[in-house]
């Protein structure tokens, strides 16, 4: 399997890390938006995804309480339901990233503690085309959240259940509202295709708004939370922090250092190499993919340094594959990517963006 992308499909993201002996400002603009960008190796680049929108209700304002009656519904919520009963589903109003209200899922653990399913689901299924790439996203926020939050193509046939689509970013802990997706293509019998956000074994609460589903015949990004870093918690920069030791990150304010937009990161003095690593995302489908990340990095005012960037792989094997290093010492934007196939033995990935003395 292969990965491409095209330029339309890529979304400037910014990063600042402080590295250098002197602690100059080394700067890093992340391209592609963080985004693994996935394809069929057998596949030659095809159009960006439709920007259509096929999800129904996306932002579940759409409600009736009558219609939870007339169609004998869990809730009044019109397109989505509970996948599973444990745990306590809402239709929240007050609480969205766009609108009025959003789904909310809290609890999702067995009377004696143990991990249970939870999810929505959307009610009716949409069909499934071999041809084409499908990409679900949407924004989802956690509070104090165990276990596992992510989105899911679940995938059936004529026999029912066939196998999923679950190859993006995982959440967990406190969260503000960040962008998930997972992109593929139906497996071999499937005939349709159902939409689920997801939170299993969760003592805590998730919430999600803002679903899409879009097709698409080529390279697509799988979105990485917070891939910008405009979102900025009480812990600091919403899904990231700093590797291989914690705590040598900021968040530094004004558009004066950003590549682009108003945040960026900062870390301190480097010895040796530190940089930054993602939220994980998951693996799928083992060895059948590759993935490309790509940064662009201004060092026009470090002295000497360089950087690379790269993903650190979990699971029953583990490693660090990184891009080549790239010199910045007193050079302007320059572009550096790093293209990897899966390791045997992994099933997490975790995006790191390395400066080096």
């Amino acid at each position: 399997m292969r990965c491409d992308i095209t330029r339309e499909e890529i979304e400037i993201c910014r990063e600042k890390i402080m590295a250098g002996s002197l602690g100059q400002w080394l700067g890093f603009s992340l391209a592609l938006g963080l985004g693994l960008f996935c394809l069929p190796q057998s596949e030659a680049p095809q159009p960006a995804t439709s920007a259509y929108n096929l999800a129904p209700n996306p932002s579940f304002e759409g409600g009736s309480p009558r219609a939870q009656l007339l169609y004998q519904q869990a809730f009044p919520v019109f397109d989505w339901e509970p996948a599973w009963s444990v745990g306590e589903y809402r239709w929240e109003e007050g609480e969205a990233w766009e609108g009025e209200r959003s789904l909310a899922l809290l609890g999702t653990v067995k009377e004696d503690g143990t991990w249970a399913q939870g999810g929505w689901v959307t009610r009716f299924g949409f069909p499934a085309f071999p041809a084409y790439t499908y990409t679900f996203s949407g924004w989802v926020k956690t509070e104090q959240a165990s276990g596992h939050t992510h989105l899911v193509i679940g995938w059936f046939g004529p026999q029912g259940w066939v196998s999923n689509t679950d190859n993006g970013f995982f959440l967990g802990g406190d969260r503000e509202w960040v962008r998930l997706s997972v992109r593929g293509r139906p497996p071999e019998g499937a005939t349709y295709g159902r939409l689920y956000f997801r939170s299993d074994g969760n003592w805590g609460g998730a919430w999600f708004d803002g679903a899409k589903l879009q097709l698409g015949e080529g390279p697509g990004e799988i979105a990485v939370p917070n891939g910008s870093f405009e979102v900025v918690g009480e812990k600091g920069i919403e899904g990231w922090e700093t590797w291989p030791e914690e705590g040598w990150g900021e968040v530094v304010e004004g558009t004066e250092m950003a590549y682009e937009g108003e945040r960026c990161v900062g870390l301190g003095e480097v010895v040796g190499r530190i940089g930054w690593v993602s939220e994980r995302f998951h693996v799928s489908g083992g060895g059948a993919w590759e993935y490309e990340v790509g940064v662009r990095v201004n060092g026009k005012e470090v002295k000497e340094g360089q950087v690379r960037i790269g993903i650190k792989w979990e699971g029953e094997e583990e490693g660090l594959e990184v891009s080549e290093g790239l010199e910045v010492g007193g050079k302007g934007w320059q572009e550096v990517r790093h293209r990897t196939g899966v390791p045997e033995g992994v099933e997490w990935g975790r995006i790191v963006l390395l400066g080096e003395e």
